[in-house]
């Protein structure tokens, strides 16, 4: 590991796997060591070269945070994907020696902690934490300048803004044919388990004014079992039948494959969240209900691209969104990541 160049810390998410694939075919592997805490891809990332994937209680978890502390000082540039892990950012808190080197990329909950509760003893301390690391780091890398001003306007933060997409799960797909669910309106509602999706406002405002053929998709996956159920009681009390639970997780181009069977996306969070599953939906052309306080309508306002406020989502309507594909096209390209990524990995 003696061209180590770059270390990225994080979670072992779904999306590491197919940056992995960029680094390989634009960069140099060699120079990249990913540190990965065990996650939903953590069995497909064991096998590839320069990742470890460990468990943060285990013996390895401990090795593994020695081995960030040594890149802390050997490494040029220090990628945080996600500042969530608290022994990672009790690490970062006693260090303060690392200076301009590292580089948060913002990947929402963690900048919008303030929406969640601390959860105990815990959770308040990795509040506190985050807090006070983010205050020190001088580099933060997101593609919405909405983001970069709360970090600035929420924790004090005087930190150089990289604009980079970062992930090829936030590029456009291209995708063939739509394929075909049922012949009725398709209506997908929220991202996760996520009491942040806020489920039960868009029930309020859509029951009783679907056309007589529709269906509803809730992705239910993974976040609060608790949230989950009730979710599941209401969907079933107020739509029956029509009302669908999706609680297995797809793959990535399963996953693509069901957005293209959709019609409508309903996104009620009030916070930047399930940003590859709304480009991904705007590049096929769907019709995108988002809520107006969030970073990512002024990021798709800015770009000219067509959504609509979920304060209409009362009048439901599909519409004709083929000029978005091109405008989504342009922008959130794997061309366009690459060069952000060039200007980064330097």
């Amino acid at each position: 590991m003696s061209k180590i160049k770059y270390l990225h810390v994080g979670s072992a998410a779904v999306f590491i796997g197919p940056l992995l694939k960029v680094i390989d075919a634009e960069f140099d592997r060699d120079e990249h060591l990913f540190i990965l805490y065990d996650s939903l891809a953590g069995q497909s990332l064991r096998e590839e070269r320069n990742v470890i994937v460990y468990n943060g209680r285990s013996f390895k978890g401990i090795c593994c945070y020695v081995l960030i502390f040594w890149y802390l000082f050997a490494a040029r540039k220090v990628f945080l994907h996600g500042l969530f892990d608290v022994k990672m950012l009790l690490l970062l808190f006693l260090t303060p020696f690392w200076g301009g080197k590292v580089y948060w990329i913002a990947c929402g909950g963690d900048l919008y902690d303030r929406f969640y509760e601390s959860g105990g003893v815990r959770g308040r301390l990795t509040k506190y934490l985050r807090a006070r690391v983010i205050k020190r780091v001088k580099h933060i890398v997101t593609y919405m300048e909405g983001d970069y001003r709360r970090a600035v306007e929420w924790f004090g933060m005087n930190a150089q803004y990289h604009e980079c997409l970062m992930y090829p799960s936030n590029t456009y797909k291209e995708l063939g044919a739509r394929k075909e669910i049922n012949a009725s309106l398709n209506v997908l509602l929220g991202n996760s388990a996520d009491p942040l999706n806020r489920h039960f406002e868009i029930f309020d405002l859509i029951a009783g004014r679907l056309p007589s053929e529709y269906t509803i998709y809730a992705p239910l996956s993974y976040g609060e079992d608790k949230y989950k159920e009730l979710v599941v009681e209401e969907g079933k009390r107020r739509f029956g039948d029509r009302f669908k639970v999706l609680d297995q997780f797809m793959g990535y181009q399963e996953y693509t494959n069901f957005l293209a069977s959709m019609d409508v996306i309903i996104f009620n969070h009030p916070i930047q969240q399930a940003m590859g599953n709304t480009i991904t939906a705007l590049g096929l052309g769907k019709t995108v209900y988002l809520r107006k306080d969030v970073s990512q309508w002024e990021l798709f306002q800015g770009l000219g691209i067509d959504i609509l406020p979920v304060d209409d989502v009362d009048d439901l309507v599909v519409l004709e969104c083929s000029l978005n594909k091109q405008k989504v096209k342009e922008y959130f390209s794997i061309e366009n990541l690459i060069n952000q990524l060039r200007l980064i990995y330097c």
